[in-house]
């Protein structure tokens, strides 16, 4: 998981694919343990079903199952 963390801190890193994180949840443990504090914003237009469409990304069910997933992790 190394890796992920060099990824995390690279600069310009700005997003999250909530549907690839669901792919890996080791990914989602360590994302939530050790770089996010229990807190990750949504940009209002992201949830819209129309926007992601647009963008080719699933609709906003993927952020509610990527959410729930992550709660079964502490922060730290």
């Amino acid at each position: 998981m190394a890796v992920v963390g060099r990824v995390l801190e690279a600069q310009g890193y700005s997003g999250l694919r909530y549907d690839l994180a669901l792919k890996d949840p080791e990914y989602i443990e360590e994302l939530v343990t050790h770089h996010v504090g229990g807190y990750l914003k949504i940009a209002p237009e992201h949830s819209e079903h129309k926007t992601l469409s647009k963008m080719m990304k699933p609709d906003i069910s993927s952020y509610d199952k990527f959410s729930a997933c992550s709660t079964n992790f502490p922060a730290r």
